[in-house]
């Protein structure tokens, strides 16, 4: 169907940054939906809808239109299939877990007749799965499905889902690089910013980033990993405030908490102080939110660290004692989330 295919081609142009061309051709389709009472297109552009508001902002708003989208899907397994896996890529943000396994497990199931579409709806899936084991904590699934997503995206000359992939692995890596310097066992890190460094280069193959904040975020966290303090604080106080606005705050807390640390590392130690204690102010809330447990590790890691350089030992005491809660909380997490992943079989492909 012509239409539909135009739908995909602006969500393309969407991926690639060309969101005026995107926003033309989606509004003028809404139009012909509406003018030929086509439910299928309807669901379709729903789909494009979501993405849309996903790709700038993560919010709420993006799972409502997914939704939508399945339930205008009657009699389009392809349309039903993206819209699963594309809630199920919004559940694992947001670490809905009951929600999510029920439609990455829906979208798993559909793979296999979806023919020529299953690459593409494979590496939405294989994305999702990427994220929820490594909610899980199991390194090596989240590897497996972060392979597999980067095989889709190759599948489908996808230059676009290529630097997603690349972004989500290299995410992943700094993360456990950083929780291990946290925990007192560091490691050599330098060749990691060869992953963040590809994450540009593809960027710039495939005409432009959707979220171009979220790469500066993980460089940051890494130049902090190796001792270049000043070069993370810049790149901190520049994205930092985006961060706050648009759609991931529950990550503000713990990055204003990096911030105070290389501060302090830095000998700015009234400054450090200050902001130590802003994050330390917005912690109670992000854990009523239901901030990730090894965000809220690492918050109270940073903390502190961070008043413990600064020469305010005093108020790092009640962090000592939050930690444990936290470390708590992400053992009983990663349990949930493997054992919610393993029951549903969601640990690797069918047989295609």
């Amino acid at each position: 169907m012509r239409a539909v295919l135009e739908v995909q081609r602006a969500v393309l142009d969407l991926r690639h940054g060309r969101e005026a061309r995107a926003r033309q051709a989606l509004n003028r389709l809404h139009g012909e939906s509406l003018r030929l009472a086509d439910a299928r297109l309807a669901g379709w552009l729903q789909l494009a809808e979501g993405q849309w508001i996903y790709f700038s902002s993560f919010g709420s708003e993006a799972c409502e239109r997914f939704q939508q989208a399945l339930a205008l899907a009657a009699g389009d397994a392809v349309l039903a299939a993206h819209a699963d896996a594309w809630v199920a890529q919004w559940a694992a943000v947001h670490r809905q877990q009951e929600l999510f396994v029920r439609h990455a497990a829906r979208a798993m199931a559909a793979l296999e007749a979806l023919g020529l579409q299953a690459a593409a709806v494979g590496f939405r899936l294989a994305c999702a799965l990427g994220t929820a084991w490594a909610l899980a904590g199991d390194v090596e699934a989240a590897r497996y499905w972060d392979f597999q997503a980067r095989l889709f995206a190759g599948q489908q000359g996808d230059d676009a889902g290529l630097a997603a992939a690349v972004y989500n692995q290299t995410q992943q890596r700094v993360a456990r690089l950083r929780r291990e310097a946290l925990d007192g066992e560091p490691r050599e890190a330098p060749g990691q910013l060869l992953g963040i460094d590809s994450v540009g280069n593809l960027d710039q193959i495939a005409g432009g980033a959707v979220r171009g904040d979220l790469t500066p975020l993980v460089r940051a966290q890494l130049l902090a990993l190796m001792g270049r303090w000043a070069a993370a604080v810049a790149l901190l106080e520049a994205q930092l405030p985006s961060v706050l606005a648009n759609g991931l705050r529950q990550l503000g807390p713990s990055l204003l908490a990096e911030l105070a640390w290389c501060r302090a590392r830095l000998g700015d130690f009234e400054l450090a102080t200050r902001l130590a204690d802003w994050a330390s102010s917005l912690a109670p809330s992000i854990t009523a939110l239901g901030a990730d447990a090894d965000e809220l590790v690492a918050l109270r890691q940073r903390l502190i660290q961070a008043y413990e350089l600064a020469g305010a030992s005093a108020r790092a005491e009640p962090h000592r004692v939050e930690l444990q809660d936290a470390l708590a909380l992400e053992r009983s997490q990663r349990s949930s989330w493997s054992e919610a992943l393993s029951a549903a079989a969601l640990r690797e492909l069918p047989g295609l």
